[in-house]
């Protein structure tokens, strides 16, 4: 250890300092006593000029203080703080947290509101310090009002045996108070309750003030489904003014809320509800079908029975269908309706026609389309060169375009006593069939009704005839087909 020269009244003062003594008192008169300035000289902590204000940003309530301290014999310090609300209020304990130092790492005990182990010295040298400590001024108790102009820390730095005087902030702005609701609220752009296109959505609000807050304010805004947006993730903005680019929606609601520099944020004011549909109708599930002949792939005759559906538009909802017919040479409107089903005329026969249909909602906006080819063909050609018109062909029950499809009688070997032979045919529901005979051909057949085979309905099934050969023994058989409504 290395040795230090002192005088008597030095090595005295040192020694009671060592010893812990808290108190000396003295009267310096002639012969003057000096121990009571060694006390000083030795042992009493300094403290600068500490720096106090409200540093929070999200409404947190949060001050922040800043303080140099140090100790000229290198002690750890204690300091201790207390807050009022003005010069003369009584002193009351803050909400601590947070404590940090430039050098070393200070305790706290919240319950004192004492920040503990501050080091004076930087290695075997001794060192100013700064401190800095956070309150929370919302959770302090007793509870603080929202706004104190003129607020005060109070602070003492101690050492094992001396405090220095205390030191005092300048007032600064506690503000906890949230600023003015905006009103005034209107949209230059949009309607309410009404159904549009319009995707640019402008609107303006009155300035809000923040009384004798701490100011600047900004604001958060944003168009949002229902009334339920807190607005925490809206972006801020400094102007009562929005416009932007937003979203479809049913129930969309315009929110805003005022926010001070401290983060303070006022109650939302809403407007709406506002409708907005640029979203065309839905054609993924639709569908559409052209009435085909049971017989083939086309349609006979210039009416096309045509069905459609599987359109959704849950926003403004469906309004209507427009149908379009597509010829080899051109692609023409052809009917706006709202019912999901026409009769669709086509004037191009002999030819594939596509049919299309798509869906309109309330506002314009229209899907995508979807049609269906099919092969018209007219009812007194013959498409397929049998000798037989296409009409005819249809109500035969034969295929139009496959010219070995015809309709035919057939005969068919039957056991006695019923008789030798049957003529038969395939029948088709819908139809009544009447069979004819003739004994003869030639020189000129002489075709009767055949007795029981007049305008029979047709079965959808064989049907058969047989024949009494007890009272003709030979002949010949023809068969009329006609509609069963006519």
């Amino acid at each position: 250890m290395a040795k230090i020269l002192m005088k008597g009244n030095e090595s005295l003062a040192e020694a009671a300092i060592r010893a812990g003594c808290k108190a000396f008192f003295g009267y310096p008169i002639t012969p003057q006593n000096e121990v009571d300035l060694l006390f000083r000289l030795r042992g009493i902590p300094w403290i600068g000029d500490p720096l106090a204000a409200q540093t929070s940003t999200q409404g947190e309530g949060y001050v922040t203080l800043s303080v140099p301290v140090a100790d000229p014999g290198g002690e750890p310090l204690t300091l201790t703080l207390r807050h009022a609300l003005d010069e003369a209020a009584p002193l009351a304990v803050p909400l601590l947290f947070g404590p940090a130092a430039v050098i070393g790492a200070p305790t706290l005990d919240t319950t004192n509101a004492c920040v503990g182990g501050i080091a004076t010295h930087n290695g075997a040298v001794p060192a100013t310090n700064l401190v800095t400590v956070q309150w929370d001024t919302r959770q302090t108790l007793p509870a603080l009002p929202e706004l104190v102009p003129g607020m005060r820390l109070h602070l003492v730095a101690s050492n094992d045996c001396f405090g220095a005087a205390p030191v005092v902030t300048l007032p600064f702005l506690v503000d906890n108070g949230p600023p003015a609701t905006p009103t005034g609220l209107q949209s230059s752009t949009h309607g309410l309750a009404s159904w549009t296109r319009e995707t640019s959505f402008a609107a303006a609000w009155k300035a809000c003030g923040d009384g004798d807050g701490i100011g600047g304010i900004r604001y958060r805004n944003r168009l949002a489904p229902d009334t339920a947006d807190t607005l925490d993730t809206a972006p801020l903005a400094s102007l009562p003014e929005m416009s932007r680019e937003v979203a479809d929606g049913s129930n969309l609601w315009f929110a805003v809320q005022a926010q001070d520099a401290y983060g303070n944020r006022s109650d939302i004011a809403r407007l709406g509800p506002f409708f907005i549909d640029a979203t065309p109708p839905d054609s993924s599930a639709a569908w559409l079908q052209i009435d085909r002949s049971p017989f083939g792939d086309y349609a006979i005759g210039d009416r096309l029975g045509t069905r459609w559906g599987g359109f959704s538009d849950p926003l403004s909802g469906l309004a209507y269908y427009q149908i379009l017919v597509q010829t080899p040479t051109a692609l023409k409107p052809y009917l706006l309706t709202t019912q999901q089903h026409s009769s669709v005329k086509t004037d191009s026969l002999n030819a594939t026609n596509q049919i299309w249909v798509y869906a309109s909602d309330r506002l314009g906006n229209s899907s995508t389309m979807v049609g269906k080819p099919i092969l018209v063909l007219d009812t007194t050609g013959d498409w397929d060169a049998d000798g037989y018109a296409n009409a005819a062909e249809e109500l035969a029950g034969t295929d139009a375009a496959d010219p070995g499809s015809v309709l035919r009688l057939y005969t068919m070997p039957m056991e006695a006593p019923a008789g030798p032979v049957a003529v038969c045919w395939m029948s088709i529901e819908g139809r009544r069939y009447t069979l004819l005979h003739s004994p003869v051909l030639a020189p000129a057949p002489d075709w009767r009704p055949v007795p029981g085979q007049t305008d029979v309905p047709g079965t959808g099934g064989l049907m058969l005839h047989v024949p009494d050969v007890t009272t003709a023994s030979r002949g010949f058989y023809r068969l009329q087909v006609e509609w069963a409504e006519e």
